[in-house]
């Protein structure tokens, strides 16, 4: 495989966010595309490969965000970040509720054997 191909599959992964050797969620930049294909940062020069680095820079165009749209795109992260944590609330709450109703039904019912059997507040020796 030559070293164009590798450059246009780093490229390719990190489009589609399934990278190997960068982070997810990296943006797509010349370092990124050449670190991912597993050379240095810098490697992916217009003199070496024109077409690519034409590529490479058109695509850097078209994904990047205006400040507006990074802050739409973090609120609407914490948006469902929030819902998610809100319904996990949910349920917890739920939970401690059935849970101290069961507690309360035990308690009335070992007071109810104590009652009913005065022999086993006898404690053994």
């Amino acid at each position: 495989m030559s070293v164009e191909q590798e450059y246009r599959d780093a490229k390719l992964r990190l489009k589609t966010n399934q990278p190997i050797n960068v982070a997810k969620g990296t943006k797509l930049s010349l370092d990124t595309v050449a670190i991912e294909a597993g050379r240095k940062k810098g490697a992916i020069r217009r003199s070496r490969y024109p077409s690519l680095y034409d590529e490479i820079i058109k695509e850097m165009e078209e994904t990047t965000e205006t400040p507006l749209q990074f802050a739409q795109r973090k609120r609407d992260d914490y948006k469902s970040q929030r819902d998610h944590y809100k319904g996990l609330l949910g349920k917890a709450l739920g939970r401690e509720l059935l849970l101290i109703e069961r507690i309360k039904e035990l308690e009335k019912e070992i007071t109810t054997i104590k009652q009913n059997n005065p022999m086993l507040l006898l404690k053994k020796l």
